[in-house]
């Protein structure tokens, strides 16, 4: 229900002087995935007039409880703003459902609209929004694909690569590192065959699944030539293939991500939500009621998943910059310690970015403390060992949120290929006609 002008009035003026550009910038970043002045609204204007401008779209666009459940979390003790948010939207002072419990409450309102087909005004309704559908339906399988393929390689980067190449260069004389080199090589042979079976499921028209198999081979040659290399105990073969693992691993599961992104903003929930809005009224009430429910649902789905994919974007560069210093302290090169002091500072920016969308959570309050005795660190001459533990204290607890992250995008992903199938099952019965 849009939110009533004279609470908008209300809520610009507290949250208008309540929050500063920046932490609001947070809030919609979170909870939409686009920024505010970015995405919603344009700069030079009074944060009140801002805020106004911003709830009035987010009225308009129906997703305004996920930002008001935001604010009112990192204003708790403000009265006065928890009162104007309750009166404005109750339910945004309640925790939001999770994607899948909202995703059920979906089905349901498609369940409805297909029984319902039967009624001429239902149909000639959906049929207008068949092609959106039927793409709904497509997409939301590509981006469930797209993101099983980049959590296998996902896991593959949290192997220390580095680690590996050491290993590597003993090959032959220490079992035990030889140990983790098979180890590593048997998950390759695991994600080498998944990736062969998802790429599978990827569009056959076009160029998708010959443009995916071209790294995936590439992968399993260097899987093939980590194997001989192993049961040959050539140290340097071993090297040459991690080498050409590591490089597929730098730039693919970036791009992926990238693709995981375009899927996800080409997914029109919002399109979806208003078609099932143009039935309802030619609904009886049970059916009604479900249809409106589902519509409701949406508009907590989409931002939420715009959300997570752009943080999950984020978390992404931040791990390509990681491994770029991993490699730094890996070498310990004459100017390793005057490339870590140009590239920290950038580092440290975007993961404190990151840590304010959740200030109060202990990864958060880890990963401030840590890159703080970092910098008290990198005042040293040298690149030591205690340079290179500190660095790897905050590296640690970065991909500790980066895996908590991509974990709840699977898993919104895993919950959302549960309507494809009812969307297909609307098209089919729709192209009938």
């Amino acid at each position: 229900m849009p939110l009533d002008p004279a609470a908008i009035d209300a809520l610009s003026i507290l949250i208008g002087d309540g929050f500063g550009p920046d932490e609001l910038d947070i809030v919609m970043r979170k909870t939409t995935g686009g920024g505010l002045f970015k995405a919603w609204v344009g700069q030079g204007k009074p944060m009140r007039d801002t805020v106004l401008e911003l709830l009035r779209k987010l009225s308009d666009r129906g997703i305004e409880r996920a930002v008001l459940t935001e604010i009112a979390l990192r204003r708790r003790t403000d009265s006065p703003l928890t009162d104007a948010i309750r009166t404005a939207c109750p339910e945004a002072l309640e925790a939001l459902p999770a994607t899948e419990a909202q995703v059920g409450v979906l089905l349901t309102g498609l369940a409805a609209a297909a029984v319902s087909l039967n009624d001429p005004e239902v149909r000639a309704a959906l049929a207008t929004s068949k092609g959106l559908i039927g793409g709904i339906a497509e997409t939301v399988g590509t981006l469930r694909t797209y993101k099983e393929i980049h959590d296998c390689l996902h896991q593959l980067q949290f192997r220390q690569l580095s680690n590996l190449r050491g290993a590597a260069r003993a090959l032959g004389d220490d079992p035990l590192r030889e140990a983790e080199l098979v180890d590593y090589q048997t998950r390759l042979d695991s994600a080498c065959t998944l990736i062969d079976g998802w790429i599978a499921d990827l569009p056959a028209t076009g160029l998708t699944q010959q443009l995916e198999r071209a790294w995936l081979d590439r992968l399993a040659k260097a899987n093939a030539d980590l194997r001989q290399a192993l049961a040959d105990r050539q140290s340097g073969p071993a090297q040459v293939a991690l080498a050409d693992v590591a490089r597929i691993l730098a730039t693919v599961p970036s791009r992926l991500n990238e693709q995981i992104v375009v899927a996800a903003d080409a997914l029109e929930l919002d399109r979806l939500g208003a078609a099932l809005g143009g039935i309802r009224p030619a609904l009886p009430a049970p059916a009604g009621e479900e249809v409106a429910r589902a519509g409701a649902a949406l508009t907590l789905i989409a931002p939420a998943l715009h959300g997570r994919v752009a943080e999950h974007r984020a978390w992404q560069e931040i791990d390509i910059k990681i491994g770029y210093i991993d490699d730094l302290c890996d070498h310990r090169g004459p100017d390793a310690l005057a490339e870590f002091a140009i590239y920290w500072p950038d580092l440290k920016r975007a993961i404190l970015d990151l840590s304010a969308y959740e200030p109060e959570a202990q990864w958060a309050k880890d990963t401030g403390l840590y890159a703080g005795r970092l910098d008290d660190q990198i005042t040293r001459d040298q690149m030591d060992d205690a340079l290179v533990a500190a660095f790897a204290n905050v590296r640690v607890k970065a991909r500790f949120r980066f895996f908590a992250v991509d974990r709840s995008l699977k898993s919104d992903c895993g919950a959302l290929v549960a309507i494809s199938a009812p969307l297909q099952s609307l098209v089919a019965e729709l192209s009938d006609d």
